[in-house]
């Protein structure tokens, strides 16, 4: 253990000593104005947008000039300033996280200051709710570097925004700052017991305070490895089980079971969401391997617990032979959606092959959706549609693996028009990854994000549509895709 922790502090020292120092002042004004003189017209122009595409301009620049440190550094800045300018806060953490990679700089202060800048500007709805969730994102990333000062700093912002929405947005980000604040608070209990671990490294005690954190304040389930060896012997053996990585069926649910019952036991709850995170991450590993009465069974205990748990499988409740639905091209076509108990594989053919989930969302939801792009077919397009009296939802090129756009089910395929082309261009499916998506519907308003990076804001096309049209609908057009997950919190309405 005190070999593991050494390590850790040395890849965190060499990852700042490899980082380059923050130029002078007079250098960083030399290139400042070598690239305002370069771009002497893009800057002399004020409306938002082109103030934007000077920014993703200079960003672009920024990447093809890495030989030039100190014009790479301007460069990374003018993009921040004029990201700042034009209201885009996606756009302006994108450039501190570029300077990050490189540089020494404080880069949660500069988020923070760059946030707060946008605040004075974002006043539309649309730029509200993407600058809140930026502000959220930020507090996110703060939190698992335990930088807890500049998570709470950030609050702040967070609430302002918030209060330009209604009660039930400012009571989110006030339970938010209520939980993180508790997080700080064991951390700064934890200062001896980090201590006493690197002098001590199996000392049962320290492992259990530093593992408990870990694993239950934080989410981070590396620390099962300190509490293997801590005081708590039910928790022990439970991390002792779960390092094994069972892969049978008995296994896992015993260690769901287990985990469920312990989040019954924990004080006040404190912690009894992640238990049940960890419950259901291995019941969702066992009922594939079920079958037969085993898993009528799982099911059934399954549907029992996550009504209380608030996050639904929806994969569970798929059945292609009757959700499945032929395309409007080929009415006769055979739409071969197959759930292997892991992953829901789209058909591949020649039209629009759809999918209808028999589950009613409530009014106000998360959807988590894992899509995994695997090759071209012809249109190459995945569109997820949520439920909505105009039959919206959002619709993925794989291919160019830059595009998404916001689409209705009537016009859903009227590609290349201005109106229906793809308008984004943040990567989704980079690196051939699966994009973990994050559809967030409050009061009838969109915010999607893709692994934490907000992809688009809809407001008030989502509102709660009349009852028996309220089904999530999956269509995958000309191209290979697969759903890893499809999870919905909370609880809605079943409909088979």
């Amino acid at each position: 253990m005190r070999f593991l922790l050494m390590a850790a502090a040395l890849l965190t020292f060499q990852a700042q000593a490899d980082k380059l120092p923050v130029p002078s002042q007079a250098e960083q004004e030399e290139s400042q104005k070598r690239i305002r003189e370069l771009f002497k017209d893009e800057y002399a122009k004020r409306s938002p947008g082109d103030v934007l595409a000077l920014a993703q301009k200079l960003l672009k620049q920024a990447a093809e000039n890495k030989s030039e440190s100190t014009l790479v550094f301007t460069l990374l800045r003018e993009a921040r300033d004029k990201a700042i300018e034009g209201g885009d806060p996606t756009l302006a953490l994108t450039a501190i996280d570029e300077s990050a990679k490189t540089f020494l700089i404080a880069f949660l202060d500069e988020k923070t200051e760059a946030l707060d800048r946008i605040k004075k500007k974002a006043v539309t709805s649309e730029s509200s709710e993407i600058l809140l969730a930026s502000y959220l994102s930020v507090i996110t990333h703060a939190i698992r570097v335990d930088a807890y000062d500049p998570a709470l700093k950030l609050f702040s912002g967070a609430e302002e925004v918030a209060q330009r929405f209604d009660a039930s947005r400012l009571t989110e980000v006030k339970n938010r700052k209520r939980e993180v604040e508790s997080i700080a608070k064991e951390y700064k209990a934890l200062k001896k017991s980090l201590a006493l671990l690197q002098e001590t490294p199996e000392d049962p005690v320290a492992n259990l305070a530093v593992g408990k954190f870990r694993c239950f304040a934080k989410g981070d389930y590396e620390g099962l490895t300190l509490l293997t060896k801590s005081s708590d012997t039910a928790l022990k053996a439970l991390a002792e089980k779960e390092l094994l990585k069972p892969e049978d069926d008995v296994s896992a649910v015993d260690l769901g079971d287990r985990w469920y019952e312990l989040a019954k036991k924990v004080d006040a709850g404190k912690w009894e969401k992640r238990f049940y995170e960890r419950a259901f991450l291995w019941y969702d590993r066992a009922w594939p391997k079920k079958t037969g009465l085993a898993r009528v069974e799982l099911d059934k205990k399954l549907n029992d617990r996550e009504e209380k748990f608030g996050k639904v499988n929806l994969l569970r409740i798929v059945d292609p032979e009757k959700d499945a639905r032929p395309p409007k091209e080929f009415p006769k076509a055979k739409c071969a959606w197959v759930f292997n108990g892991t992953v829901l594989v789209a058909p591949v053919m020649a039209g629009t092959a759809a999918l209808e989930i028999p589950y009613s969302p409530p009014a106000d939801y998360d959807l988590e959706i894992t899509l995994e792009y695997l090759g071209n077919r012809g249109s190459d397009l995945f569109f997820i549609f949520l439920p909505s009296p105009g039959g919206w939802g959002v619709a993925f090129e794989g291919e160019v693996k830059n595009g998404h756009r916001l689409s209705n089910s009537a016009n859903a395929l009227s590609l290349p028009t201005e109106k229906g082309k793809l308008i984004d261009k943040t990567p989704i499916f980079a690196n051939g990854k699966p994009a973990s998506l994050l559809f967030s519907v409050r009061g009838g308003n969109l915010t999607l994000t893709c692994d934490n990076k907000i992809l688009l804001f809809c407001p008030g096309k989502f509102s709660r549509p009349a009852e028996g049209k309220g089904v999530l609908s999956l269509n995958c057009y000309s191209a290979a895709y697969q759903v890893h997950s499809c999870k919905i919190s909370p609880p809605g309405k079943r409909l088979r």
